[in-house]
């Protein structure tokens, strides 16, 4: 691995690991905020989630349908 590799390789980690933890602290600040209502919060979080996950296989399917692979 050249030293560029590696340092490209480091600086992703960390520009990953920042979006990560963002995202937690956000769910979690949500979540406090949230109340009595922390429940349905969650289930509306994991509905969106299986909804970017349902769009993002059904326009992968129908890109390789039209283009192949």
């Amino acid at each position: 691995m050249t030293k560029e590799t590696t340092k490209f390789i480091e600086v992703m980690a960390i520009v990953n690991c920042h979006g990560i933890l963002r995202e937690i602290l956000t769910g979690v600040n949500v979540l406090r905020r949230a109340g009595a209502n922390a429940q349905f919060i969650g289930s509306v979080n994991v509905s969106a989630i299986n909804l970017g996950i349902m769009i993002g296989t059904s326009a992968g399917g129908l890109l390789i349908d039209h283009v192949g692979l």
